[in-house]
């Protein structure tokens, strides 16, 4: 036992520099940015996450972009705001040493120590269950979990309407990043206000959509750290499985 409680705390004390470095990298993220295709006519601004908070037409648009690529030139505009985040966000962690304290904690992992880990268990193992309990648990956790990374995502339901009833202008938002569909008759001849002001409103529907299944995805994994928690407690205590 003495081996698999050593690899066990260097594991908990590893866990445990890596969260220090996962939020010192979330709280270097730049607070957001903004940027404009080659024409300057289409600017998208993003939160710091890179996530689209503004879809905007300036200027004479219809002439230097034309109502035909209009989805095309914010999806260009974002990902040039994205790219300008993430170099601002790359220039902070460098100032803040991120890349020496990423080589510290490789070295610790192969230099291994017996010092006790600050990292706490997730949970408190008591009586544990009976083993068979929690093996089905976890057995039906991944099974949650294959399900969810092999099903085919769901249609996201205004694409797969007709342009008359979905509304001139369609967004969709989807693995970080942006789809912009624009009816180009309709644009034509529309008010730029009123582009503008389609072009927000189905931006923030497909920002609600992505939070739906983002809600969804953190309601399946209700339950995983406690489970985490009691097989880690079993593994650093065999015996009360057994007892």
């Amino acid at each position: 036992m003495g081996d698999l409680e050593a690899d066990l705390r260097q594991v908990q004390r590893l866990a445990a520099q890596l969260g220090d470095l996962t939020r010192l990298a979330a709280q270097a993220a730049p607070a957001g940015g903004s940027a404009s295709d080659d024409t300057g006519c289409a600017e998208v601004r993003i939160d710091r996450d890179g996530r689209p908070t503004s879809l905007v037409l300036r200027g004479d648009w219809r002439e230097r972009i034309g109502p035909r690529a209009v989805g095309q030139a914010l999806v260009a505009a974002h990902q040039r705001a994205v790219q300008r985040h993430l170099g601002d966000w790359s220039d902070a962690l460098h100032e803040e040493g991120w890349s020496d304290r990423l080589a510290a904690v490789d070295a610790d992992a192969d230099a291994g120590d017996d010092d006790p880990p600050s990292f706490p268990m997730p949970v408190t193992l008591g009586d544990p269950r009976p083993l068979g309990a929690v093996l089905e648990d976890v057995l039906a956790a991944m099974d949650r979990s294959h399900r969810d990374a092999t099903a085919p995502p769901l249609p996201d339901q205004p694409e797969t309407l007709s342009p008359d009833s979905a509304g001139p202008v369609r967004v969709s938002l989807s693995g970080g990043g942006l789809d912009v569909h624009v009816d180009a008759r309709w644009a034509e001849s529309a008010e730029t206000s009123e582009v503008n002001a389609r072009l927000d409103s189905a931006l923030r529907g497909a920002v609600a959509r992505t939070e739906d299944h983002a809600a969804d995805w953190r309601e399946s994994l209700v339950g995983v750290d406690l489970l985490l928690g009691e097989v880690l407690g079993m593994l650093r205590d065999p015996g009360k499985v057994t007892r």
